[in-house]
């Protein structure tokens, strides 16, 4: 009796954890497709416009941004500074930011979004790149060569990626459309060749990537 009495407990948590999962997923998906602007504005919040003090005033008004959670910190990369926050549904949001104004909102969560549902919504990319990368393995102890797929379409400022290890780096072909997407960027379209240069849309590989498809190289 007692071990049925456990196997009933511990099923019980784990179809509640399940709940919560699916639940945190649709919260991501929300966050990206329930945006009340358009890219490269997210939530009111627009690169190439919207300078720290707009951006921190916005924040303090969102009822899902955890006000506890807000970071402001110091240079990195090419920024001069940046914001990291997160949301009730445990997914952050980074804004970064150039002569105080931000340029860059990433946002990374296991969203319950496909490739091909973000193509349907965003549109066909117009550049795609593929970049080497490393990630933690699943089966052994350190880390495991991944390829880290970025979307982008700069005239509209926003962009969408996810890590791999199921294709090579033959051509965008080799992408399965049920393929989860793990990130969204919104950012400023005039600064677009800056950030992939600098390796923000390729896990900052700046030497070994290669383009896929590229109609504004």
């Amino acid at each position: 009796m007692k071990f049925i009495r456990e196997r009933t407990v511990l099923l019980s948590l784990l179809i509640v954890l399940l709940f919560f999962v699916e639940a945190c997923q649709k919260d991501g998906e929300k966050v990206i497709l329930e945006n009340p602007c358009s890219p490269p504005c997210w939530r009111q919040i627009t690169p190439g416009k919207t300078n720290q003090d707009e951006l921190v005033r916005i924040l303090e008004d969102m009822p899902d941004v955890n006000q506890r959670s807000i970071q402001i910190l110091g240079p990195w990369n090419i920024f001069d500074s940046n914001i990291v926050v997160q949301l009730d549904s445990n997914i952050e949001v980074e804004f970064y930011l150039i002569k105080n104004q931000v340029i860059l909102i990433a946002i990374h969560d296991k969203f319950d979004l496909t490739y091909s549902e973000a193509v349907k919504h965003f549109g066909d990319p117009d550049v795609i790149t593929a970049a080497r990368t490393l990630g933690p393995s699943r089966i052994l102890i350190g880390d495991t060569p991944l390829l880290y797929i970025s979307s982008m379409i700069p005239s509209i400022g926003i962009g969408f990626g996810f890590a791999t290890t199921d294709i090579s780096m033959k051509s965008d072909e080799e992408i399965k459309p049920d393929s989860k997407i793990t990130d969204f960027d919104y950012y400023d379209p005039e600064s677009f060749k800056t950030l992939l240069e600098r390796g923000l849309f390729t896990m900052g590989n700046t030497w070994d990537y290669k383009y896929w498809r590229s109609n504004s190289k």
